[in-house]
Parts: structure tokens; sequence; C-alpha cells
């Protein structure tokens, strides 16, 4: 072989060598992420709001007293799980305050848009800085949001000086857009993040930006923008004078939001959801009455035409008028509710009779069980009481009325498991008895216990199950004085610790001092029983047991023949019954046999 040849061979091989070492790394590189995969924690990404009933109407609250009302008005006309879209400060971490805040959101199946907000200082909301975006990803992970989506906006109106630090900055807003979006995953994928809504009808110069140049800006500093954002917010407000008409359309219109879904065409591919978080018409009704303003009946009506018109779109996830309850200046005249009265203005009632669905967000259901619900050993074909405790270790209240049920799977077709579930609250933990129905047959089985809640199963408990052929008992016992301590009408009750009559099993023969009773079915070997022994005239003898899988063996104390009335016990009743016995009849029962 000429040296070309030798050196082309030697080539080869190490070309094979290189690829076949190539290829090995390969393949442990995605065995290692594999396995990676399974060790990472839980985690709940979110999920797409429309993919569910989704109620979209909401309300915007300032004050969390007003809750109540909200939930009147977004869940009435057959709704559920309305919007509410609320502001907290970054002076106003108080958790007690918001963990009960966010409770009744739970309760009232209101889903909250939480607008992150700063404080005031020299006239204008400061600039949030990178570093906060931790401090409030902790808190806001503290908090028990009531469905899986936990909703984020990311402070309000950049496009205006007073909102940003007396300073327009859309590069600066868009890396405090990444951190927070960051951060706020880090804590949960759960987190659903939303860019602050733009005024749509500022314009540049001054202390304002047009917002396409805001947008643009934003984009050209970050493009990988909407890699941080899950859905579009918008400000669509009636302009001007927050008085147009409801059929304007347009950049500054009612209808901003679609003039805003064509601009988000140029940036990106991805079909965002739309959250309307600020929208509404001013009314004359405020502190001071002005007639340059829409009447409360105007009102009204524009909220009835632009609900069954304009916001008929299928990528509308919610929209939330601006504003439920003010009581002065400067949003007085936005007030669904009366100045200084329970009241309401008829934009409110317009509102409310709007027709909804009742909405059914994905919420975040997990429980745990303090035992076996099927326990290791059972015997097969029997039918026993069982209590565990349950625990509620997800968000989502567990409400027994709301189509939850208990149920098993791995066993053969006869096995059942059936309870009565209780109300648990997130973190409650509470006892509830259920029955369990063994398999027929016995060998072993690998069976699940979970909760059925709207097509969804929720594992509890998942284990081996030995099914085992009925055990039996052999009791040794004493009868009075007798010889021969034999009868052929004995009675064996077994009780549950909880003190069930569990079976009853009559006319059981005592053969020399040994009664024995088969086929024990409706126990769990293990658990405690009470086993009660009946003999006719002789007192009653009880032993607390545990059975085993095949044969238990007990002795119990002495019978006493003092019981010739059958009544359980001795007393003078048992004078006369004993009277009425023949001689022979009572020297047996003491000295002889039956």
């Amino acid at each position: 072989m000429s040296r070309p040849a030798k050196r082309d061979k030697a080539n080869g091989k190490i070309w094979w060598t290189l690829t076949l070492l190539f290829m090995s790394k390969f393949i442990f590189l995605i065995i290692c992420l594999v396995f990676l995969s399974f060790l990472t924690k839980d985690v709940f990404a979110i999920v797409d709001p429309l993919a569910h009933p989704n109620n979209q109407y909401g309300i915007h609250v300032i004050d969390e007293n007003d809750l109540a009302s909200a939930a009147s008005l977004v869940n009435s006309t057959g709704g559920d799980w309305g919007y509410v879209t609320i502001v907290i400060r970054d002076d106003d971490f108080k958790l007690s305050k918001w963990k009960e805040i966010f409770t009744r959101f739970r309760k009232l199946h209101l889903i909250p848009l939480v607008r992150l907000a700063t404080h005031v200082e020299d006239g204008a909301w400061t600039i949030p800085k990178s570093g906060d975006a931790f401090r409030w990803a902790e808190f806001l992970s503290q908090m028990p949001w009531p469905v899986m989506n936990r909703y984020v906006i990311l402070f309000n109106e950049p496009n205006h000086a007073a909102e940003w630090g007396n300073t327009i900055d859309p590069e600066g807003y868009s890396e405090i857009v990444q951190k927070f979006s960051e951060s706020l995953r880090k804590t949960s994928d759960s987190f659903f993040i939303l860019p602050a809504g733009l005024d749509m009808s500022a314009h540049s110069g001054g202390n304002t930006l047009d917002a396409a140049k805001f947008l643009q800006r934003m984009y050209v500093h970050t493009p990988s923008l909407f890699s941080s954002i899950d859905g579009w917010n918008s400000h669509s407000y009636p302009n001007p004078g927050f008085s147009a008409s409801v059929w304007s359309r347009g950049k500054g219109t009612i209808g901003s939001f679609l003039f805003e879904d064509e601009l988000l065409k140029q940036y990106t591919q991805k079909k965002l959801p739309l959250f309307i978080t600020e929208t509404g018409w001013m009314h004359s009704n405020g502190k001071y009455f002005d007639r340059n303003l829409l009447s409360p009946e105007q009102v009204a009506l524009n909220f009835q035409t632009a609900a069954t018109t304009l916001w008929n779109r299928e990528n509308i996830v919610a929209v939330t008028p601006f504003l439920l309850n003010y009581q002065d200046a400067p949003f007085d005249h936005f007030s669904f509710q009366k100045l200084g009265s329970s009241e309401f203005y008829p934009h409110y009632y317009a509102y409310k009779d709007l027709s909804k669905i009742a909405g059914s967000p994905a919420r975040f259901y997990r429980f745990e069980v303090s035992d076996r619900v099927f326990p290791h050993e059972i015997v097969e074909g029997s039918t026993f009481e069982r209590e565990v405790k349950l625990k509620n270790i997800g968000d989502a209240e567990l409400d027994p009325h709301d189509s939850f049920s208990l149920a098993s799977s791995g066993g053969d077709n006869t096995t059942t498991l059936k309870g009565t579930l209780p109300y648990l609250d997130p973190g409650e933990q509470k006892s509830f008895p259920y029955t369990v129905h063994a398999p027929e047959k016995a060998g072993q089985y690998l069976i699940k216990s979970y909760l059925h809640h709207a097509g969804e199963e929720y594992l509890i408990d998942s284990g081996k199950v030995v099914v085992i052929p009925p055990p039996s008992v052999n009791i040794s016992l004493s009868l009075g004085w007798r010889r021969d301590p034999s009868e052929k009408n004995a009675t064996v009750l077994l009780y549950s610790k909880n003190h069930i009559l569990l079976s009853k099993y009559e006319n059981i023969s005592i053969e020399h001092g040994t009664l024995k009773v088969a086929s024990l079915k409706d126990i769990v070997p293990g658990d405690e029983y009470r086993v009660v022994v009946l003999v006719p005239y002789y007192l009653p003898r009880q032993a607390i047991v545990k059975f085993t899988g095949d044969i238990t063996n007990i002795s119990m104390k002495r019978h006493f023949p003092f019981d010739f009335n059958g009544d359980g016990k001795l007393s003078l009743q048992d004078i006369p019954a004993l009277l009425q016995e023949k001689p022979h009849t009572i020297i047996g029962r003491f000295i002889g046999s039956n």
C-alpha cells in the first residue's frame, strides 16, 4: 500500500473516531438535559386566557373596599370570574393587607390585573430601579393569586414625563420591562406580563411623546422586547375630551386598540392577547356639574353600543373601564358611583345588564393526604370505612358543590372509592370519611386515587395494594367453671374503632374452649377492631385486635354466667330470670356442660 493510501486510511480512522466521539458526547448531553428536566422544581407556565371560557368584562378600582360592588357589576347576568384592574404602590408593601385582598379576589371570583406603581416625588411618579424588580417579584410571589395566570402591568403611560420621573425615556422603560419580566418569571412561570398602557392621544413635544414613536424607540433599543411580554395593554379613551363618539376609530379614539393592533404587526408576528385596562367616557355629574360633558344616560348608551360592536373582537381578554368609584376631583366625572352615596349612575346599571358568560379560568389545584387512601393490604370483596386528612396545597378552593368528586383507578371493575369531600380553602386541612370497596379477586394492584373536577384529574395518592383472601380468627375462651367449655350458639360482633358494628356472626360453635370465625371481610389487616363474644347466659367479653393477613389468634378473659336475662350486663333483672331456670340447667351452666 502506498504512503498516500496509508495516510488516507489513517485519516479515515481519525475522522470516524472524532465522529463517534462527537456523537457520544452529543448523546450524553441529551441524556443529561432530559435528566435535569425531571429534577427542576414544579413551575406552572401561563395559559392562554382565551382557551377557556372567559368573561371579558371588568372594572378599574382604586379602593379595595369596592371589590364587592365590582363583583356585583362584572359577574352579573350569568357572568363569573370578571376582571379588576387594581394598583399596588411600592410604598404599600403590607403583606397581610394584600394577602387578605387577594383572598377576597378569590372568594368574589374576580381576576386581578395588578398594575405596579412607584410613588410621587416632585410632582411626578419616580422611575423604578432595576434593583427593585427582585423586591416586587418576592412580594407578589407571596400573594394567594386566585387563578393560574398572575397578571402584572408594568407601570403606567411612560410616554408622559409626569409618569416617569419627569423624563421621556423609551429606552430606559424597555430595559425596565426586560428586567422586571425576568425577575418575575424567575419566581414563577405563571406571571403574565403586560406593558404599561400608553396615552394614545399624546403628541410629541414638551412632556409627552407620540405613542407610536415611543414604541418604535423601545423596539430599536430592545429588539427582544416582545419576548418579555405575554399580552398587550391598551388605554383606549374616546378623545378629544374623553367625550368623543362611540363610533370613532383610529388613534386616540375608543377604538385606539385597533390602531395598536395594526402597529404591532411591524414588530412582532405574535398575535398578542389584548387587555383594555382603561377606557370610558367622562360624564357631567361630578363634584360640580359640567354641561360640556355627556350625560350619564348617554354614557350608558355608549357602553351598551361599545360592548355589542367594538369589543366583540376575538383577541380581547378583558375590558376594565375607568373607574368604579372616585369621590373627588380629578376623577369624579369618570366614577360609576355617585358622590356621597351608595347609589350608582345609569351607566353602572347599563354595564351591569350586559350579557356575560361564566368564565372558567385555569386555576392551580393540588391536594395531599395524610395517609394511604387505599391501605397497603386489603381483603378481597370487602367494603370498609376509612378516614384521612385532606390538605389543599393549591391556590384554588376545593368546593364540593363545584363538581368535585372522589375516584380511583387501577383495581378491577368492582373497585370503588366514595366519599363526601369537605370544603377547603387554600392551605386548609380537614379529615373526611370515605368508603372503599376492594377488588373481588386477590392479587397485587397499582391503585391511584384522585379528585375529578371539570374534566381534570388531581392525583392525591398512588401505590401498590395487596388484595388477600379473607383471613380467619381463632378465639380462646373459658366459660364459667365448666369442665368442658363448649357451646353451639355463640355470637361474635366485630366493631370498628369508631364503635360502628361491621359484622355479626351468629350460631358459632365453641369447641373445647376455641371459637373460630372464617372468611372475615370488611376489615383492613393491621387496623384496630373490637371483637365481642356473646354466649347465652354469660356476660360479654371483648378484646381489641389487629388482624393479620392469615390467621389471628386471640384470648378472651373468663366469661362469667351472670347474664340470665340476656341484656349483656349483671343487674337485678337477672334474678327472676335465674329463678325461672330448672336446677339441673343452672348446675350445668356453672360446672357442667350444656
